[in-house]
């Protein structure tokens, strides 16, 4: 297809029409911010062009107070609006540990298109060259076990590899812009595409509140971040619980979310009925999910449960579920849970396993998640309690640092350059 570029129409001006007269009741102003002429080559070998509008709609039913009302009906605008976005939207929610929003946004954002797939690259992120692996091969045992140290999702091809340490990066990763100009959520200043210096730190998205030891995009000025995740977040999509697009807010609203009880602010909101918003923790569930709470994979299923008349009890917390929100289920096991009791964790986003010698501890220490226990996990260095969350241990004996005491004590080694 070859978009064919035309001088933006704005409808809705401010400015009065000649012979115009406003209706009583009230009118709802209708923005076409940009039109393209799409050409369509069919099946027929026919030329087509099609108008597709995108609009952005007030809350109330109204007119079209333009010159052009003419040319568009109302109807007809929001017919090619719907088409278009019927055809051509992501739809979520996506598959378990899936990359598809990091592929399709550096698809969408390329400044140029490649032919030819480097075999060898060098990314700033690491130190030694890497190798690409496009089809399944002889290392195809590392496909869904290693994870990738851009997104922290299971490694799929085409991805990077470094023959040298455990490396490895999605080929969409590799390619993620170095900068976004003006990202809806914070458009005042660019984000910059930002690493960790050492494997075992981690940083803090601003939407999903999660940690991530992958990729971020960072401001320079105030220092907002969000995981490449968040970042690669379509500006509009569709989704399964709701019958019209979802449009990425061009700030966090204070809406409920229709997913949970979540009151942290939506980002995605439907310009058709007003009645349908999604946070950050409801977009980015997976469609299917596998805990240790169930042999099978558990579906995500909302409201209205026509198969289940009685109502749900959450497995984890064995409290109700409320029936006008979504939830995960088995119906081999006749399993329930709450999305955030089997969902939401605040280091699904960081890779662990990368082990480190330093100088005050004669053994290696790796990079794990200490789960709870009746024994504490301490920090032999500062004291501090690290039970269910991220520590450097050493697996001979029972010397722990926290990445804290650990960055202070690689940051005092005099350099090996």
């Amino acid at each position: 297809m070859f978009p064919i570029a035309v001088p933006s129409v704005l409808f809705g001006s401010t400015r009065p029409v000649l012979g115009y007269q406003e209706p009583s009741h009230v009118v709802m102003t209708i923005t076409l911010s940009f039109l393209l002429f799409l050409y369509l080559p069919t099946i027929t070998n026919s030329n087509n062009f099609a108008a597709f509008a995108m609009i952005e709609c007030n809350k109330a039913i109204g007119v079209i107070t333009a010159p052009y009302a003419d040319i568009f009906s109302i109807s007809s605008v929001l017919c090619a609006v719907e088409e278009y976005l019927d055809s051509d939207l992501m739809n979520f929610p996506l598959p378990d540990k899936s990359v598809d929003a990091i592929s399709r946004y550096v698809k969408l954002n390329s400044l140029e298109a490649v032919n030819d797939i480097a075999r060898e690259i060098f990314n700033p992120s690491h130190e030694h060259l890497l190798i690409l692996l496009n089809v399944q091969s002889d290392d195809a045992e590392m496909i869904n076990t290693e994870l990738c140290n851009g997104c922290s999702r299971p490694i799929s091809v085409p991805f990077y590899i470094c023959r040298q340490c455990n490396f490895f990066l999605h080929k969409c990763c590799a390619e993620l812009p170095k900068e976004i100009l003006q990202h809806p959520l914070h458009p005042e200043h660019p984000l910059s595409l930002c690493w960790e210096e050492y494997f075992f730190s981690y940083t803090w998205c601003r939407l999903c509140k999660k940690f991530t030891s992958g990729f971020f995009f960072k401001c320079s000025t105030c220092n907002f971040r969000l995981d490449v995740h968040c970042a690669c977040l379509p500006k509009a999509i569709k989704h399964d619980a709701h019958n019209h697009p979802l449009k990425f807010e061009a700030q966090i609203s204070d809406n409920w979310c229709s997913g949970c009880d979540d009151y942290t602010g939506t980002i995605y909101g439907c310009a058709t009925c007003s009645e349908f918003n999604l946070a950050s923790c409801c977009v980015n569930l997976s469609r299917t999910f596998k805990h240790e709470w169930d042999h099978h994979p558990l579906t995500l299923s909302y409201p209205p449960f026509s198969y289940h008349p009685d109502e749900f009890i959450c497995e984890i917390c064995e409290e109700d579920i409320h029936p006008n929100y979504w939830l995960y289920h088995c119906r081999q096991c006749d399993q329930s849970f709450h999305t955030k009791c089997i969902n939401f964790d605040l280091y699904s986003n960081v890779k662990f396993g990368g082990t480190l010698q330093v100088e005050n501890h004669p053994h290696p220490l790796a990079f794990v998640r200490k789960s709870k226990s009746k024994f504490p996990s301490i920090c032999s260095q500062c004291g501090e309690n690290r039970d269910g969350i991220p520590v450097l241990e050493c697996a001979r004996c029972n010397f722990q640092l926290c990445p804290n005491c650990c960055y202070r004590i690689v940051e005092s080694l005099p350099s090996t350059s």
